[in-house]
């Protein structure tokens, strides 16, 4: 180690090579060419002699290093030696930390099928439960109560519940039983709800209406709630609008709002339905979750358009749109006879404008919810 140490401290302190010379003595045939060659040789000669001169003036800087290279040996021995522990105690932390995290694992995986069974028992147990109270709030006529039990049933993973050996319960109610019993009801609800729902719609019962339509989503008949409740909802706007375009109608032609009284109408229509989102978008909301809005005012404005549709009608016959159009392109019609036209249908452009409004700002948030 020494020796090389020193080979390599003598090439960092020697000057720049010198070219060495290859003499070919067979090739020197003339006077001329031994004089040259002895020239080449005594140049190569001092170069040498200047270089082993520069080394012998460097021999005290290259004694200093080459000593204080000799100093580091030992130390270089014992880095050897940590470098050699710190590999075993990698490689010992590294196996310790692989058979701890396959312990963890295990440990994972145990606490899974752990909770599973938990789950399971649980399960089993709401199972039961569930079965029992429903048998007790359809005795009471208690939908909502029996609904609930339902709901909690619906949740479970049916196929796993019957992969569970089971055994037979308190009161002879065995696990096949309960779920035979929770279907029943499950079947026999959602009849008595959808039945009891068109009869309060038939009788206007606000109250049982709103009742039964909560009951709807805990049953798993999200869809059949939305339609049947935004069915009651279209049918109480067709009302509310023929009633209003028949009042408009009857309004005796020298009142003070003649002139515009369908523009009225229209405006009574999208505030019936922008009253009907303001007070049942929360009950949609709370109940049938998020999202839900778009379906009812798709409806909603399906009947809305029919609805506008008359009041146009009227507008056109009332207003005789047609025949003034006619004349205006003949020429025969004065602009104080059109101007109140004008301003009733500037009016209903402005109304139609603002609802458009209104249903945007609505279903845009429906949809970013």
């Amino acid at each position: 180690t020494k020796l090389i140490l020193l080979d390599s401290l003598l090439q960092e302190s020697m000057s720049p090579a010198v070219d060495m010379v290859e003499l070919d003595v067979n090739s020197l045939v003339s006077l001329e060419d031994i004089q040259a060659a002895y020239d080449s040789l005594s140049l190569e000669e001092e170069a040498v002699v200047a270089s082993l001169d520069q080394i012998l003036a460097n021999q005290v800087n290259l004694d200093q290093r080459l000593s204080g290279l000799t100093s580091l040996a030992p130390q270089l021995d014992t880095v050897s030696a940590d470098s050699t522990q710190l590999h075993q105690l990698i490689s010992f932390t590294c196996g310790l930390a692989e058979r701890v995290s396959c312990k963890v694992r295990q440990l994972d995986l145990a606490k899974s099928r752990v909770a599973e069974c938990q789950q399971r028992v649980h399960d089993l147990i709401d199972l039961k439960l569930c079965s029992e109270g429903v048998v007790a709030a359809l005795s009471e006529e208690d939908y909502e109560q029996a609904a609930a039990h339902i709901h909690r049933f619906l949740a479970m993973d049916e196929s796993l519940l019957r992969c569970t050996p089971g055994q037979g319960g308190g009161g002879g109610v065995g696990q096949e039983g309960s779920l035979a019993t929770l279907h029943e009801a499950e079947n026999r609800v959602r009849g008595v709800v959808a039945r009891r729902f068109d009869e309060a719609v038939k009788d206007e019962d606000l109250a049982s209406i709103e009742r039964f339509f909560k009951i709807f989503p805990l049953l798993g008949m999200h869809e059949e709630g939305i339609n049947n409740f935004t069915g009651y909802l279209c049918t109480k706007l067709t009302v509310n609008s023929k009633k209003n375009l028949k009042q408009a109608l009857d309004t005796p032609a020298g009142s003070a709002r003649a002139n515009i009284i369908l523009a009225d109408t229209l405006t009574l229509l999208f505030e019936g339905i922008a009253r009907v989102v303001e007070i049942h978008q929360p009950l949609i909301e709370t109940y049938y979750g998020p999202g839900r809005l778009v379906t009812v005012l798709t409806r909603l404005q399906a009947e809305c358009d029919n609805q506008a549709g008359n009041i146009f009608t009227e507008v056109r016959r009332r207003r005789g749109i047609k025949d003034k159009v006619a004349r205006l392109e003949s020429g025969t019609v004065g602009a104080r006879e059109v101007e109140g036209v004008l301003g009733e249908l500037c009016l209903l452009q402005a109304r139609v404008e603002m609802y458009q409004r209104f249903v945007r700002k609505r279903c845009a948030q429906d949809i970013e919810v």
